[in-house]
């Protein structure tokens, strides 16, 4: 058919071929199409023994042959022929994708360098374009854009997201009203916000393991203006060469400038 105008089509898959709407729309039946759904020019074109797939649009899941239950809408997840268990939702979205499977890319170019990458989740325009890693979650634009093969990576709302490509244990959270983005320079760094934010917890903070502050505060008193502070898991120590003011409830110790002091708690 060139032409097909109805308001309700019920098609029979089990005895059905193929249906063509003005050349574009296809809902093709078994024959080498195992529950597979295609709408689009070329959208599923070269499946072979791929099942349970869906590819909507303009060459969607166009050279898959032997990948099943893939869901690709838009010019998307169209290279590989051996994906699997992936959704790709938007222009170019995992657009370079060859053997990766359990991804979710959503927005214009995300995960769009994955070549193989497993368990990736990216949420929004260029989120994660860059990342041939696995395990890595970016939720907004351009969210963990520098990773490469960086692993156990998080970002959201955090341009790049790391300073260096091959990261991996990175949290990284939000921005500054400036645009200055939180960025990871280390293994495991979890960094939340920039320099410029004043991060406030009104509860109590329970800190397990190594963390640095630019300058903190204990019950509304000053403990250190610079270089930082490091908290471990039992004890509280001043690395500043300036004077380390007592906060409450410290006792116990004399308190001198230029000192290096460590009070257990």
């Amino acid at each position: 058919f060139r032409r097909v105008l109805f308001r309700s089509t019920v098609i029979n898959a089990a005895s059905a071929t193929s249906l063509v709407v003005s050349g574009n729309i296809q809902a093709k039946g078994p024959s080498n199409d195992q529950a597979n759904v295609s709408i689009g020019y070329l959208a599923i074109s070269s499946n072979t023994s791929g099942t349970a797939n869906t590819g909507i649009g303009n060459t969607a899941l166009r050279s898959n042959t032997i990948g099943s239950a893939n869901v690709a809408i838009g010019y998307a997840l169209y290279t590989g022929s051996n994906v699997n268990y992936n959704v790709s939702i938007g222009h170019e979205s995992m657009a370079s994708a060859i053997t990766a499977n359990s991804n979710v890319a959503i927005g214009l170019s995300a995960l769009k360098n994955n070549l193989s990458g497993i368990e990736n989740v990216a949420i929004g325009p260029n989120a994660l374009i860059s990342t041939t890693g696995n395990y890595n979650v970016a939720i907004g634009t351009n969210s963990g854009s520098s990773v490469t093969t960086g692993q156990y990576n998080t970002f959201i709302n955090s341009k790049n997201g790391v300073s260096t490509g091959g990261l991996s244990g990175v949290v990284a959270i939000g921005v500054d009203n400036s645009g200055n983005y939180a960025t990871g320079r280390a293994n495991n760094d979890f960094i939340l916000g920039s320099s410029n934010h004043n991060i406030k917890i009104a509860g109590t903070a329970s800190i397990v393991g190594n963390t640095y502050l630019g300058s903190a505060s204990i019950n509304g008193v000053a403990v250190a203006t610079s270089p930082s502070i490091q908290y471990s898991t039992a004890s509280l120590q001043n690395i500043s060469t300036t004077a380390f003011v007592k906060p409450t409830g410290m006792t116990g110790i004399t308190l001198k400038a230029n000192t290096l002091y460590k009070y257990e708690i």
